[in-house]
């Protein structure tokens, strides 16, 4: 082997001077070989031997080679085989077997026999093993013919598609080597958590570094690519303290606590109304009385908070006939409280029909009301200020009459108080129609007189008619001797005048 070195210094001392030193193999663990461009035979590779472009590298198994190529850092895991070389205007490395992480903050070219990819600023990985993958760590390369490939995505070419990132020991090796020496800022630590929760089953997620392992409750997990992971846990009192640690790759700790409050008692929710109550108006307001702080939701319109007044009215829209309004309450933890009430929309007016009497005019001394009322939700009658009975839908109610006008204020209201109003007018007249100084009857066979208008008069059982005032006159025809006339009068009220007159005639 040392001739072989001595053999490699002495051809490297013959190369000509203008072949461009391209890497610096900074520290090499296991075995590993170079072939010049200029030498036909792999030699020892040895730390900081310079490596020129074109010349072929090939590690060992179980081995590690750190190269720096132009500010760049370039690990290489055994068994693997690399060429250096330019590719394009850009130094760059072929990866012809195995793998390859570099850690690139100037412009660089990575190829393969599929794949050529201009790499800035970031973190790579390339498996060219069974299958080429090409994992983007930190940043984004553009690989050519397809575009940029973000981080947090790798491009499987077995599979021919783009993948979310997953990286295996040696990558996560490599960000702890990364970190090592550079890195003494500790993790961040971000929670994405609930402060109050009514299930004893708790989970939230934390956000931290890719790699760091977090220690919560006795266990180690350790963070995948994306830098979150989601933890579980019992709650087993009202309030909880939890806490944790992050340790980087580079030993940097960070810690993080929290409380959790356990609420497992449902919201008071209540509604100061009866339930079948009836509205006659289809935008109805519902009171509710809750806990300060409580969303409420009625019916399948939004939702409100409580106010600190524990109080809040909600319009509701009804719908003809019976309505049932749900009423739900949830607290900060979840906890849901459910409530219903039943409200009977109803702005239809009930309706009167008068069945007797028929006639507005009469001589008797009472009258019998007959009223038929229509309803589905009637709640009662009221004539002249007093309830009438009402049965299968009808009124039947018998009432005295003072002599003259008699009305009668007829109301029926119905459980939404919808109201109807009707009004019935009965004149009771007593009076003669006929007063006997308002009759004449002279020897020349006239009889006059004057009656109430509209009556009918009869003379001798003749009809005899009368004027629009009341006034008739009628000749009758008489003999010699005694003339018996009668006169009846009938008016409207039904009441009659019988009037009986005899006439002597010489």
């Amino acid at each position: 082997m040392l001739n072989a070195q001595l053999l490699l210094y002495t051809l490297l001392a013959q190369a000509p001077a203008n072949e461009q030193v391209v890497a610096i193999a900074l520290s090499i663990h296991g075995e590993a070989y170079i072939q010049p461009p200029e030498i036909p035979i792999y030699t020892s590779l040895v730390p900081l031997q310079e490596i020129r472009e074109g010349s072929v590298i090939r590690i060992e198994s179980n081995s590690m080679v750190v190269f720096k190529i132009d500010g760049n850092i370039i690990r290489l895991f055994g068994p693997t085989t690399i060429k250096v070389e330019e590719i394009g205007n850009e130094k760059g490395i072929n990866l012809i077997d195995g793998r390859i992480y570099g850690n690139f903050k100037k412009p660089f070219r990575l190829k393969t026999n599929r794949v050529s990819a201009v790499i800035r600023g970031t973190k790579v990985s390339v498996i060219k093993r069974g299958q080429e993958i090409w994992k983007v760590i930190k940043g984004t390369i553009d690989v050519e013919g397809m575009g940029p490939l973000e981080e947090g995505k790798q491009l499987n070419l077995e599979k021919g598609g783009v993948e979310k990132l997953v990286l295996d020991s040696i990558d996560l090796l490599n960000l702890a080597l990364d970190a090592r020496g550079q890195d003494t800022v500790p993790p961040e630590i971000k929670i994405e958590k609930a402060d109050i929760t009514n299930s004893k089953a708790y989970s939230f997620r934390v956000l931290t570094e890719p790699g760091a392992v977090v220690k919560f409750q006795g266990r180690r997990y350790t963070v995948d690519s994306t830098g979150q992971i989601v933890l579980k846990t019992t709650l087993k009192r009202e309030f909880n303290y939890l806490t944790l640690t992050a340790t980087d790759s580079a030993g940097n700790m960070s810690r993080a606590g929290f409380l959790v409050k356990l609420d497992t008692v449902p919201p008071r929710i209540d509604i100061p109304l009866r339930s079948g109550l009836y509205s006659k108006i289809p935008r109805t307001a519902i009171p509710v009385e809750g806990d300060p702080g409580a969303i409420v939701r009625v019916g399948n319109g939004g939702q409100r908070e409580v106010p600190p007044s524990g109080y809040l009215q909600e319009v509701v829209s009804l719908n003809p006939g019976e309505n049932t309004v749900r009423i739900q309450g949830i607290d900060e933890a979840g906890n849901s409280t459910q409530k219903k009430i039943k409200l009977i929309f109803d702005n239809t007016i009930p309706s009167i029909a008068v069945i007797s009497p028929t006639d507005t005019l009469t001589s008797e001394r009472s009258i019998t009301l007959r009223l038929k009322v229509m309803d589905d939700r009637l709640k009662g009658v009221v004539v002249n200020g007093k309830v009438a009975p009402v049965k299968n839908g009808t009124v039947t109610k018998t009432f005295q009459l003072k002599e003259g006008p008699n009305t009668f204020e007829i109301y029926a209201v119905d459980s939404a108080g919808n109201i109807t109003a009707t009004r019935i007018r009965v004149v009771r007249d007593t009076r003669p129609p006929l007063e006997k100084k308002e009759l004449t009857v002279d020897t020349y066979q006239n009889i006059t007189g004057r009656v109430k208008p509209g009556s009918l008069v009869f003379i001798n059982g003749n009809p005899v008619p009368v004027s629009p005032d009341g006034e008739f006159s009628h000749r009758v025809r008489l003999h010699r001797g005694k003339n018996v006339v009668i006169i009846r009068v009938v008016d409207m009220a039904g009441n009659e005048t019988v009037e009986k007159r005899i006439i002597e005639v010489p």
